[in-house]
This record gives structure tokens, C-alpha cells and sequence, in this order.
């Protein structure tokens, strides 16, 4: 119900990489309604990122805005860093931060696979990392965004589809890792749909694929609740 979900995250922190436009804005904006209070991060979008702060404070919630190139690894290990320092524990990393410069096959240099996987694999692992040290456990959650590019031949995005291949298997290794304290899982947007992989280590069909329903390249509310929800920890008990 719509009341529920507004307080489905109450007085949780979360960190949105990539959040000043597109799938990430949408997801941050969807976690402070849900109740939390969010670090938005953003590589060189500095007014979008502030706009989108500034969203997430008109509901009540706070927001802090940290800038990085996450294709430098030690970048995303001192954002987390700084979310914490920010807002206090972190309970929800949401890995969301990408990019896609397609480029015909035979024209792809060595150099054009190293920056995506710097950027969607090895970036993501460093964050990973530094929120386990840093997140109230148990109940904290790491949701990475992947790519159906990931698990399809895209022969003009080779170094992108093979950086969020990479991406889909370093969340299943990182939820077995960090179970049971820390719940990982991927969610994987494609042009023509949704499909969200749910990694769950020791349940049978771990990794299994669902698909939805969308539009190209769009990411709605209820899409986006639907990703809060999932990042959302279980309820913590109640003092008595």
C-alpha cells in the first residue's frame, strides 16, 4: 500500500551511484520516499545531482551530493567513505553508476574493455568492500544494475556487454561473500523490458531471471519502487 512503502526505509542511509539523471535519479528519489535518506552520487552532472538532492529534501528526508569518476576504483572506495561520514551507518548501496560508448567490434581497443571494467566491475567490488565495513548489519542490502546486455551478443557494445557479464557474476560471488549479514542482488534494465536477477545464495534457482513489462528506456515509479523494495532491509525489532 502506498502508506507502507513510504515507510519501508524510515531512518535508513543509502548511496546511489550515478544518481543525478536516468534509472539512478529515479531509484534515489523512489528510496526517500520509501522513508530514506540518500547520498547522491554524480561524475560531472553537478545542477542535475543538486536538483535531485533537493527533491529528496522537500520529502522530509536528508541528502548529501558526492562527486567522483568512478573509473578510478580508490574514487568509489572514499565515496562510500564520505556517505557514512555524511550521513551516518549506511544500510543500502545501490551500484548503479554506467556508461555505454558503443563502438564497432574490429575498432574495439584493449583500452575500451579496461575502462568498462574499471568502471562496472572493479569500482563496484571497491565499493562493495567499503560498504560491508561500514553498513549496519544484519539487513543491509547492495543492489548493482546490470545489463540483459550482459547475458546477449551486443557485437556494437562488446566492452559494455562484457563488463556487466563481469558485473552479473561478481554479484552472485559477492552474496554468497557476504551472506547471511549483507543481501546482494542485480537488476538488470534492458530497452525493451525489465529483467531483474535475484541472487539468493543457498535458495534452489538462485540467479533466476524474471521479466516485466516496459517501455524503451524508461524507468517509472512503480519500477523504481519496485527497486527500493527490493533494497529494502527486513524491519528492525522494536525496543520494548
Amino acid at each position: 500500500t502506498p502508506g507502507r512503502f513510504m515507510s519501508l526505509l524510515s531512518g535508513r542511509v543509502a548511496l546511489v551511484t550515478g544518481a543525478s539523471r536516468g534509472i539512478g535519479r529515479a531509484v534515489a528519489l523512489a528510496l526517500a520516499e520509501a522513508g530514506a535518506d540518500v547520498a547522491v552520487h554524480y561524475r560531472s552532472a553537478a545542477d542535475e545531482a543538486a536538483s535531485t538532492a533537493k527533491e529528496i529534501e522537500a520529502l522530509g528526508r536528508r541528502a548529501v551530493t558526492l562527486r567522483a569518476d568512478l573509473r578510478d576504483p580508490r574514487a568509489a572506495t572514499a565515496r562510500v567513505r564520505e556517505a557514512h561520514a555524511a550521513l551516518g551507518a549506511l544500510d543500502v548501496l545501490v551500484n548503479n553508476a554506467g556508461e555505454n560508448a558503443p563502438k564497432p567490434f574490429l575498432d574495439l581497443a584493449p583500452e575500451d574493455v579496461d575502462e568498462a571494467m574499471r568502471l562496472h566491475v572493479a569500482s563496484v567490488l571497491a565499493a562493495t568492500q567499503a560498504f560491508a565495513t561500514l553498513a549496519r548489519t544484519p539487513g543491509a542490502r547492495v543492489v548493482n544494475v546490470g545489463s540483459v546486455a550482459g547475458e546477449l551478443a551486443r557485437p556494437a557494445s562488446a566492452a559494455y556487454a562484457a563488463s556487466k557479464a563481469a558485473l552479473h557474476s561478481l554479484t552472485r560471488s559477492a552474496a554468497e561473500a557476504l551472506a547471511p549479514g549483507i543481501a546482494v542482488n542485480a537488476v538488470a534494465h534492458d530497452g525493451e523490458g525489465d529483467a531483474c536477477e535475484e541472487v539468493r545464495p543457498g535458495e534452489e534457482g538462485a540467479g533466476q531471471r524474471l521479466r516485466g513489462q516496459g517501455g524503451r528506456g524508461r524507468l517509472d515509479e512503480g519500477r523504481a519502487r519496485r527497486g527500493a523494495c527490493r533494497a529494502a532491509p527486513p524491519a528492525r525489532p522494536q525496543p520494548r
